[in-house]
């Protein structure tokens, strides 16, 4: 698969995850949870300027599990 397919598909699905935690904090406080956003904004960033398919699978697995972490806070 393309690179930049990967890279698209997973930045969507980065601001997917994005978009419903910030649904999520309008109506609870959670710091945890503020501070996996940052870590994935950083994740994000580092995917997008990513031109290494080894490094971005690298960042794939990083990225599923601060999302496994974000899901478990919002389906508590």
């Amino acid at each position: 698969m393309n690179i930049d397919i990967t890279k698209e598909s997973t930045i969507e699905y980065i601001e997917s995850i994005y978009a419903l935690s910030i649904s999520y904090l309008k109506n609870n406080t959670n710091i945890e949870l503020k501070n996996l956003l940052k870590e994935l904004e950083l994740i994000e960033d580092k995917i997008r300027i990513c031109d290494d398919i080894e490094v971005l699978n690298n960042y794939k697995n990083i990225l599923n599990s601060l999302i496994y972490r974000i899901e478990g806070i919002i389906n508590e």
